[in-house]
């Protein structure tokens, strides 16, 4: 897919679509509960909760970038192909 991301663009929007559900995930289980007792028993796992779903919300702006600017270019009739590395290696990180 990291060659041909442009020809992809709703698996992009896709990708938006679960980043958001973990963010939304993320944040009720951050406001419902405290961390402290998480952070008690086990640091990085408390570190873990504390962070992952901030990581996600980049990811789900990035994917978010991504799809927008591939309806754009397509309008404007331009190439994906200078946010084709960035956009790799952002997915390959995501998808980790």
């Amino acid at each position: 897919m990291c060659k041909s991301y442009n020809q992809v663009r709703w698996l992009v929007g896709v990708f938006v679509i679960e980043k958001l559900a973990y963010v939304t995930v993320w944040l009720t289980f951050i406001t419902s509960r405290s961390l402290s007792s998480v952070y008690e028993l086990d640091m990085l796992a408390g570190i873990f909760y504390t962070i992952y779903g901030a990581n996600d919300f980049i990811f789900m702006l990035f994917f978010s970038f991504v799809f927008l600017n591939q309806r754009q270019e397509r309008w404007l009739g331009k190439t994906a192909q200078r946010d084709k590395w960035i956009f790799c290696l952002m997915a390959a990180r995501a998808a980790a």
